[in-house]
């Protein structure tokens, strides 16, 4: 009988104890809150070289453009705001609301560019961009 209530004091306290730790941890999680990055590469060919710069511009918009050769190739571009612009050798959105979601798609002459163009590589490059202003991504070729 001794053991019996020894035993069950000993449950119920470790299960205090353990429950007293898990309430301290959920409240350090918490305490430590992670900031939202400034953007996100959703996809991304492993070939393909980019760098994206946030400007001190007070316009929330977005620029893609090639540095290289300087050519984009013809792009469809699904977004989740804005207006589409296209310049000389740039393309992008202005007027963007955040956070901003695009995906890059273009179509691929496999016989002229091959594999590793910049076309092929540019397919399917996705991002995400969580905090306003004016940022351009460079593709690398």
């Amino acid at each position: 009988m001794k053991k019996i209530i020894i035993l069950s004091i000993f449950l119920f306290s470790f299960s205090l104890f353990s429950q007293k730790e898990n309430y301290t941890l959920s409240n350090s999680k918490s305490s430590h809150e992670k900031k939202a990055k400034p953007y996100q590469v959703l996809y991304s060919s492993p070939s393909l070289k980019y760098r994206i710069v946030k400007k001190n511009g007070t316009t929330n918009k977005i620029t893609f453009l090639a540095k290289g050769n300087g050519r984009l190739p013809q792009l469809e571009l699904l977004n989740t705001s804005g207006f589409l612009f296209n310049e000389k050798r740039k393309t992008g959105f202005v007027d963007i609301q955040y956070p901003f979601e695009c995906k890059l798609s273009c179509s691929v002459n496999f016989t002229e560019n091959g594999f590793n163009s910049l076309p092929s590589a540019i397919n399917g490059f996705k991002i995400k961009i969580n905090e306003p202003g004016e940022w351009e991504v460079i593709f690398i070729n």
